[in-house]
């Protein structure tokens, strides 16, 4: 395929995928209320998204929400793909199935541009942020990760699940200090994502002062640190809790948990049943509709909506850490099997794991650009997934990021994976 055909290609299937788009209706979920009423439990970025299209067009529930939200994914896409057809030179071809892939989510499953929902605004951000990242690891200048803060510091207001991109720019900044011996600049690009969390923490909490008159980050990360621990406690954790509130609150949980046969002690009793699968196809029963109801009840007091959120969530961060630690074997195998739903299948995981091996090990043996990328692309995948594994059921929604990557590794290593010697079939008489 030449260029000229693949820039027709790429045109056209934009515009189909457009058509697509705007032949489909706009989709609420229970969740996008959260975001058009500007909730206290929903971080500050695609409220504040659908804030300007509701100023601007009178409502965010319109056809140009749609529209919008299609652009940005078709320029995050477009973006992503011009800077690896600069890096890597393989067939236009594989540039058009990696395209298709990566506007996947926009007619298929997710249906992004039609949905009222923060992916909407994370998956063209993120698709931004790696490609930045990959920019800076192939030119190997700082400079191409600062341009990267911002976006950054957005996307992790948009899903705090991707603060685990900081940890890989400090490594990206290592990498390249290394490379260059140029340690000073290093250690200023270090600092500068280190406090990068804790700027978002300020800018998260400055937004629900000015909006809900509290100086208070999102009040729902306790529910999400809590819900694995409790699934897999047992009746004595009441013990480790000394408030009553505590109390109150682990007890009653936990036995409406039991009643419904939704904690680990439950399941080991009955045959054929699937600890992690009921995990996570149960999240939202344990923690939306079991633990949240339950605690708000007990913390209400008197207390506003947004007060009493706030109030469930320091509860639950305080009884987090004892109850992790008490039940932490039980919970780390729990965590493990959940990375592993989230590849989908043990295979998958094993494939990955082992070109992400191969990937890296050509980046050290050979200095490999091709190794290098894929490595850290690769990366991508297991820091996500082990990152959402923490807290929450690794489902597709939290997952679909990277389901272009594996495709994209393929294709470029392709070329290494060469027969040394060629054998003809036996031939039959």
């Amino acid at each position: 395929m030449s260029n000229k055909q693949f820039s027709y290609t790429f045109i056209l299937i934009f515009v189909f995928t457009l058509i697509i788009i705007l032949t489909s209706p706009l989709i609420l979920y229970p969740d996008s209320d959260g975001y058009l009423d500007m909730s206290i439990i929903r971080s500050p970025s695609y409220p504040l998204f659908l804030s300007l299209l509701k100023l601007v067009f009178g409502s965010a529930e319109t056809i140009l929400t749609i529209i919008i939200q299609s652009l940005l994914g078709f320029y995050a896409i477009h973006y992503l793909i011009r800077q690896f057809r600069s890096h890597f030179s393989i067939s236009n071809l594989w540039y058009v199935i990696l395209t298709i892939l990566l506007l996947a989510p926009y007619i298929y499953n997710h249906k992004l541009a039609n949905s009222i929902m923060s992916e909407a605004l994370a998956y063209p951000l993120y698709l931004i942020v790696v490609a930045k990242f990959t920019d800076a690891l192939v030119i190997k200048k700082f400079k191409r990760i600062y341009f990267t803060l911002l976006l950054l510091a957005i996307l992790i207001l948009t899903r705090s699940q991707f603060l685990f991109l900081v940890p890989i720019g400090v490594l990206i900044a290592i990498y390249i200090a290394y490379t260059k011996s140029s340690y000073t600049t290093l250690a200023k690009s270090a600092i500068i994502f280190l406090i990068l969390p804790f700027l978002t923490s300020i800018l998260d909490k400055g937004y629900h002062k000015v909006k809900h008159g509290h100086y208070t980050s999102t009040p729902w990360t306790g529910i999400v640190l809590i819900s694995g621990p409790m699934y897999v406690s047992d009746r004595e954790d009441i013990n480790l809790f000394t408030e009553d509130k505590e109390r109150d609150l682990f007890q009653k949980a936990h036995e409406k948990l039991t009643n419904q046969c939704l904690n680990i002690n439950c399941l080991k009793n009955k045959e054929d049943t699937n600890i992690i699968l009921t995990y996570t196809d149960s999240y939202s029963e344990i923690a939306n509709r079991t633990i949240l109801p339950i605690a708000s009840t007990i913390l209400n007091n008197g207390l506003t909506r947004a007060e009493t959120f706030i109030e469930v969530d320091r509860v639950t961060k305080n009884m987090y850490f004892p109850l992790l630690m008490d039940n932490f074997k039980e919970w780390f195998k729990l965590y493990l099997k959940n990375i592993k739903m989230g590849y989908g299948n043990s295979i998958y995981m094993l494939l990955t794991l082992i070109l992400m091996i191969y990937s890296l090990w050509l980046a050290i043996k050979h200095k490999s650009k091709s190794g290098l990328v894929m490595g850290f692309l690769l990366s991508l995948i297991l820091a996500n997934i082990a990152s959402v594994a923490i807290g929450i059921h690794t489902i597709n929604r939290f997952t679909f990021y990277n389901n272009w990557i594996i495709f994209m590794v393929i294709f470029v290593l392709l070329p290494n994976f060469k027969h040394t010697h060629h054998q003809e079939l036996n031939k039959t008489s």
